[in-house]
């Protein structure tokens, strides 16, 4: 082969290792977007000995006037995988040889986290994928940008040509989809080695915080009692939301509320259901006890409830944070958990009667115990029970109820999900399901996953990421959607998908309002049913332009 080789690549394809250029390659690279949205696009570099690679931020100008559009580069970096999502075979689609429900059989190595490096050292024979995003404001003048990424490969100098076209549409800033990917605020501490709650704590959550707002998230979840201090004198019970508010006001300034999810007031071990232990201070503010787990039909539950309800209530009304809070009641409710999810369900409303519940669900049996519903994707369809579940929860958006979907290690095989052995157009079609079913919101347990999770994620000296997740009942990259970073996360191909679904979802929304018929059509076009979606991404692309021509 020849010693230098560079192709541009569909961002929606990955780039492995092993991948050489198809035979109609070119190094013409063609970005497309809207106003108020990301531009991505990719490039692949092999080189047959080996080379040191330095890659800078580029412009784009369009035509001969001002208007320029800043480009950045990023090297991806690859993360190792020892087994494959459970349940999801390789299943090549008839006449489409290249599709299939996950990308390699593990182990392998995958590309998926954007890295921070400028510079990269890449292995003989070896392909490196780079990345390219650019911001585009909703004030940008559409039309054809042109202009040249150039980067160094060892000594010496390679060219790109590079054209970004921008529509006429735009995407609002206004959020109307509420996501959240729940973030593990205390383990981040931990992990950069900080005290957690400190100055320099927070600090790393405001990166975090521009991070999910940068990528259209509209909801967080704050950890309810290590910011909520629980004091008890001779008068009994009081609450200071100091904490708990700054936590709010500083994801809110940065753009993520939004909603505000409150955190589970319960956990069930399939037998009981408890309340959490919880640090009691004394009116001087020092540590008085640590009151244990309480079953909650114990009259020291119910007390504390009764206490604690109100008064998070009314401080919520005096936030204007009423509207926008959402209380959870337990994890994910089985059927032999309803009596229980009820019941405690039941003291949210007598206590706290303004404020609305949510929570991800397994079962139906549940009454009026929710103001907003949360099923697995897998019950709109095919799921056990399908007509069950589907016929239900139809019936609830007919009364008016609020349903959403959620996400986690299923569902598998050929649903769409966020894996990482999973082809990214299958999580394209993620916010598309949102808009085709009229589900206003998305739930996913792992924005950074827990610590012990990002703990088996490390650096070796080759910029790869290695996952020793060996549970079967786990997926790779459920757990997360982003990786550690200087004090601050990385994003990955994953996260910008993502991004550009929830982006996708505001353009269908805005075309419904005109013409609600042709929404419909468009998107029953790629993705008539939840598993039988369009997975050739040319096609897809196509479908995105008349999505994008008839808003322009």
């Amino acid at each position: 082969m020849d010693s230098l080789l560079v192709w541009s690549v569909d961002p929606m394809r990955k780039v492995f290792k092993d991948d050489f250029p198809p035979q109609k390659s070119t190094r013409q690279v063609t970005m497309e977007t809207v106003r108020g949205a990301l531009a991505i696009g990719q490039i692949a570099v092999k080189s047959s000995h080996g080379a040191t690679l330095e890659i800078k931020p580029f412009k784009l100008r369009e035509g001969m006037g001002d208007e320029q559009i800043t480009i950045i580069p990023r090297f991806i970096g690859f993360i190792l995988i020892n087994v494959n999502t459970p349940d999801t075979p390789v299943r090549p689609i008839a006449g489409c040889p290249l599709s299939g429900e996950i990308d390699r059989e593990a182990p392998c190595k995958i590309p998926d986290p954007l890295l921070e490096d400028d510079c990269l050292r890449i292995e003989p024979g070896e392909s490196q994928p780079i990345w390219f995003t650019a911001e585009v404001p909703c004030e940008q003048k559409p039309g054809i940008y042109r202009g040249e990424f150039k980067f160094k490969v060892d000594n010496h100098i390679e060219s790109v040509p590079v054209e970004l076209k921008i529509y006429g549409a735009t995407v609002p800033k206004e959020r109307h989809l509420w996501v959240v990917n729940h973030l593990r605020a205390e383990p981040l501490a931990e992990f950069y080695g900080v005290e957690p709650w400190s100055p320099e704590h927070w600090e790393i959550l405001k990166n975090f915080a521009e991070d999910m707002a940068l990528h259209r998230q509209s909801m967080i979840n704050p950890p309810m009692f290590p910011l909520v201090k629980v004091i008890k004198d001779k008068k009994g019970f009081s609450f200071d939301f100091t904490m708990y508010d700054h936590f709010v006001e500083l994801f809110k300034k940065a753009g993520v509320v939004g909603k505000i999810e409150g955190t589970p007031l319960g956990g069930s071990d399939r037998k009981t259901v408890s309340l959490p232990e919880i640090q009691i201070l004394n009116s001087e503010g020092k540590v008085a006890y640590r009151q244990p787990r309480l079953n909650i039909r114990s009259p020291e539950a119910r007390d504390f409830l009764s206490k604690f309800l109100p008064a998070l209530e009314k401080h919520l009304g005096e936030k204007g944070w009423l509207d926008i809070y959402l209380q959870r009641i337990f994890d994910e409710p089985r059927d032999e958990d309803a009596k229980e999810f009820r019941f405690l369900s039941s003291m949210v409303k007598e206590f706290s009667p303004k404020i609305k519940r949510m929570e991800p669900i397994l079962s139906v049996d549940l009454e009026d115990a929710l103001d907003v519903w949360i099923p697995p994707l897998e019950h709109f369809e095919g799921g056990i029970g399908f007509d069950r579940y589907q016929n239900f929860f139809r019936e609830l958006q007919k009364q008016g109820k609020e349903v959403w979907f959620y996400t986690c290690f299923s569902p598998r095989g050929s649903y769409p999900n966020r894996f990482i052995d999973f082809p990214l157009i299958k999580q394209r079609y993620l916010h598309w399901i949102n808009f085709k079913y009229d589900l206003p919101g998305f739930l996913h347990w792992g924005y950074n996953g827990a610590y012990k999770i990002w703990g088996r994620l490390y650096w070796n000296y080759r910029n790869e990421f290695c996952c020793g997740i060996q549970r079967e009942c786990y997926a790779p990259g459920d757990a997360f959607i982003v990786y550690p970073g200087e004090k601050r996360p990385l994003s990955c191909l994953r996260y910008e998908i993502h991004r550009k679904s929830i982006e996708d979802y505001e353009l269908l929304r805005s075309l419904s309002n005109r013409n609600p018929k042709l929404a419909e059509e468009i998107v029953d076009s790629v993705l008539p049913s939840i598993t039988g979606y369009e997975r050739r991404i040319e096609r897809f692309n196509s479908v995105w332009r008349r999505l994008v021509e008839a808003l322009s």
